[in-house]
């Protein structure tokens, strides 16, 4: 798709309005074939989707630009000096074998919280200092390895989801909010929000394979890091590849709801990084118990990249979009009672 629109777009900048009519309707064709070859999509909505995209790219090219330049600023300046050693690191974790040693005193108090392996303690803990999806890839690559079963991975998956404080107290909070403690605040209530959900959805107890585990990992340390890098530039890649596009989407519908109040309030769900920043325009109180729900959900820009993940390991992300959307419910509960702790002057 993307080279169908990079091919379109050096068309249409050469040719007559006739022949941009002509091709504008052969590519949207084009598209809308190419991405209804998956049987399990409807090809009406994706090939209205198609289209509207290119048309969109044909009428409004300075603010497509605009947008994929304000993105390119905010992964090079924000998400990866923020997030990519996190994500190499969340590789070498699973890769060297690091995981099975910081989980060691503490796996049997994780496994009564999740019922989970106690294992997955490390990744679960990583989760809560890197980025989002790096739980995820630790924890798929713990599957892959054989060291959890596929319904323990698609869960550990789920609880592990979450984000690092770079995120809400440096880049949301002190940057853009002038608030460090508003990002602080919402980092807590994302810690709280975890454990509870975890205590609720809570499964029974599967006994850590520790054989399996110490001959997945006869690999050199040089070979774990080579390979932790490798991994951790794709991933970096392919997550700013999302925020990129979604942020292209998210500028495109708040320019046709002439940037509403409304969709300035629900962008965060879409694409957090850029979705945050819409709304500084709100009271203090909305924007703390928005965020919350927000950064505790991730986005849909955040589901796609973990559905990226767990599809390419045969994982379903069904327990995952349940676990999330528990989870948001909670930070929006949390919130509400922080929020009432501040007005009353109790906290």
């Amino acid at each position: 798709i993307f080279e169908l629109i990079l091919e379109y777009t050096y068309i249409i900048s050469h040719t007559d309005n006739l022949m941009k009519i002509y091709f504008t309707i052969l590519y949207c064709l084009y598209g809308g074939i190419i991405i209804t070859h998956n049987r399990y999509r409807s090809p009406i909505i994706a090939f209205l989707s198609c289209s509207a995209l290119l048309l969109y790219l044909l009428l409004m090219p300075k603010s497509v630009s605009a947008s994929v330049i304000n993105s390119v600023n905010s992964c090079l300046y924000g998400v990866i000096p923020s997030l990519f050693c996190f994500m190499v690191l969340s590789k070498l974790i699973t890769n060297s074998g690091v995981a099975y040693i910081i989980s060691k005193p503490f796996g049997k108090i994780f496994s009564k919280l999740t019922g989970l392996p106690g294992i997955g303690f490390s990744v679960y803990m990583f989760s809560f200092l890197s980025g989002y999806t790096s739980g995820v890839i630790a924890s798929a690559e713990l599957y892959k390895s054989g060291v959890i079963s596929k319904n323990d991975a698609e869960r550990l998956c789920a609880i592990s989801n979450n984000t690092g404080p770079a995120l809400p107290v440096i880049l949301i909070g002190a940057r853009m909010f002038n608030d460090a403690w508003l990002g602080v605040t919402v980092y807590i209530i994302q810690i709280l929000s975890s454990i509870t959900a975890c205590l609720v959805f809570r499964n029974k107890s599967t006994a850590v394979r520790e054989d399996v585990y110490s001959n997945s990992y006869t690999k050199s340390l040089l070979t774990a890091i080579t390979e932790s890098l490798e991994g951790g530039i794709k991933a970096t890649a392919i997550m700013c590849g999302y925020i990129i596009i979604f942020n292209v989407l998210g500028d495109a519908i708040s320019n046709i709801c002439n940037n509403s109040l409304v969709f300035s309030a629900i962008r965060p769900f879409i694409e957090i990084v850029s979705g945050s920043a819409g709304l500084t325009e709100f009271p203090h109180t909305i924007s703390t118990l928005i965020l919350s729900c927000a950064v505790t959900f991730g986005g849909v820009c955040v589901h796609m990249q973990a559905a990226s993940v767990m599809s390419s390991y045969n994982l379903s992300v069904k327990a995952h979009l349940w676990f999330k959307v528990t989870q948001s419910l909670l930070s929006f509960v949390f919130s509400c009672v922080v929020v009432l702790l501040f007005q009353s002057g109790l906290f």
